[in-house]
Order: structure tokens, then C-alpha cells, then sequence
């Protein structure tokens, strides 16, 4: 009777064993695929898409360069209005003030 259990528990366990290494098998071989064709797509972006992207990059640094130049003139010219305005502000004064005396 024991030897019928030990040799029951042995296909059971063996049976189950081989179950599990046949999956495991067919899960390597899945995962082996997928690195590699993963490795292959990481690899031509690698090769495009950096190339491509430093080539962007080059592009807006020299974009942004431009528009801090743009920024700085634009500043420049404010400066000017407002002495401007600051000047046309002090003259209506002026002449509003030489009207009064004028008018009497």
C-alpha cells in the first residue's frame, strides 16, 4: 500500500514537474523573442531618433538665442517709449500751464 501512494505521489509530482517545465519553456522562449525584437526597436530609435532629436535640439537653442535677442530689442524699444511718453507728458504740462497764463 505505501509503495502504490510513493509511487502515486511520484507521477503526481513528476506529471506536475513536467507541466511546469514544458510553461516554463514556452515562457523563456516568448520572453527571448520579445527582448529581441525589443533590443532591435531600442536600437534603430537609438540610431534615428537621437540623431534626430539632437538635430531638434541644435534648432531651438538657436530659436531661443533668437528670442532672447528679440526680447532684449523689445525691451530696448520700451525703455524708449517710456521716456517718450514720460517727455510728451511733461510738455502737455507745459503748454497746459502757458494756456492758463495765456488765457488769464
Amino acid at each position: 500500500m505505501l509503495l502504490v501512494v510513493l509511487i502515486a505521489w511520484l507521477v503526481i509530482v513528476g506529471a506536475t514537474s513536467t507541466v511546469v517545465g514544458i510553461q516554463g519553456a514556452r515562457t523563456y522562449k516568448r520572453v527571448r523573442t520579445t527582448q529581441k525584437s525589443i533590443e532591435e526597436q531600442v536600437r534603430s530609435l537609438e540610431e534615428g531618433g537621437l540623431a534626430s532629436l539632437l538635430t531638434k535640439a541644435e534648432r531651438l537653442a538657436g530659436r531661443t538665442a533668437e528670442m532672447q535677442a528679440a526680447l532684449e530689442r523689445l525691451e530696448k524699444s520700451l525703455e524708449r517709449l517710456r521716456r517718450l511718453l514720460h517727455a510728451f507728458t511733461r510738455g502737455r504740462s507745459w503748454v497746459r500751464t502757458l494756456v492758463r497764463v495765456v488765457r488769464g
